[in-house]
């Protein structure tokens, strides 16, 4: 109702597909990792709900031709 959406332990494949849905845009994310998110996002700021599921992942995110694109970080 409040635009957010919250997950409980849900593969963050499925987190980036609902960012994907809620934003429009195309979420690249090529990982045969099994990770699972526990967090939420809020619909009205695209780069804060990147930054919600990225960070505590240790992912990183690029815009790239119009499609962000997902990777791990480089310790």
């Amino acid at each position: 109702i409040k635009g957010e959406f919250w997950f409980t332990n849900t593969p963050v494949s499925k987190v980036f597909e609902e960012i994907e849905r809620q934003f429009g845009i195309d979420v690249i994310y090529n990982s045969s990792a099994n990770r699972n998110y526990t967090g939420y996002f809020n619909k009205n700021n695209l780069s804060e709900a990147l930054m919600n599921v990225c960070e505590p992942m240790s992912l990183t995110y690029e815009w790239n031709q119009g499609k962000i694109i997902i990777k791990y970080k480089h310790l």
